[in-house]
Formats: structure tokens, C-alpha cells, sequence
């Protein structure tokens, strides 16, 4: 029916807004009630994070003009998606590798 749908896509657009804003540095602008589009703030300039996922092959949230990125989910996004992006976010922005991590040796 469709409040399921219009229920289904509410319920994935806040699993997205929750997966990122346990993201560091990420956070809701308005802390209002929202349907299937947010805003989210980040430490990270929104035009790094679009390209970076875009070089990826993932759609990004809308960078708007004031450095927010607006962010919806529709009846095509998956919790699958959202995982992935989250996944993605992390390795990009947010993992270390080790290589720039120092332990305490001696550069060369």
C-alpha cells in the first residue's frame, strides 16, 4: 500500500541520517522532524566527500551552497546501500591504513 512505502522510505532515510551521524564530525543541521531528505554538516567539506564518492561510483548527497550536504532516500535505496556508503565513508575518510601512522621508529 502506499503509507508502507511512504513508511518503508521514512524509516530508511532516518537509518541513513543515524549511520551518518555516528560518522565522526557528521551531524544533523536541524535537529525538526524530516520524511525522506536532511541536511547533514560535516568537518569534512562536502565537495571532497562528493567527489571522493563519486570517483567511487556512488551517489552522493547534493552539496549545497553553504558546504551542508542535503541527503534523501527513496523507494529505491536499500539498507544495503546505506551500509555500503557508510562502509566506504569510513575506509575513505576515516580508517588509517598504517602507512601514515608512526610507531615510533624513525623516518627515513
Amino acid at each position: 500500500s502506499r503509507r508502507q512505502r511512504q513508511m518503508c522510505i521514512r524509516d530508511r532515510a532516518h537509518y541513513l541520517a543515524r549511520k551518518l551521524t555516528e560518522l565522526p564530525g557528521f551531524k544533523l543541521r536541524f535537529n525538526t522532524p524530516f520524511f525522506n531528505e536532511f541536511v547533514i554538516d560535516s568537518e569534512i567539506p562536502a565537495d571532497e566527500i562528493s567527489t571522493a564518492l563519486k570517483d567511487a561510483g556512488i551517489v552522493s548527497g547534493l552539496v549545497l551552497a553553504d558546504g551542508g550536504m542535503l541527503w534523501c532516500a527513496t523507494e529505491m535505496t536499500t539498507k544495503e546501500d546505506i551500509d555500503y556508503l557508510i562502509e566506504m565513508l569510513n575506509i575513505m575518510f576515516f580508517e588509517q591504513d598504517g602507512e601514515n601512522e608512526t610507531d615510533g621508529g624513525t623516518e627515513a
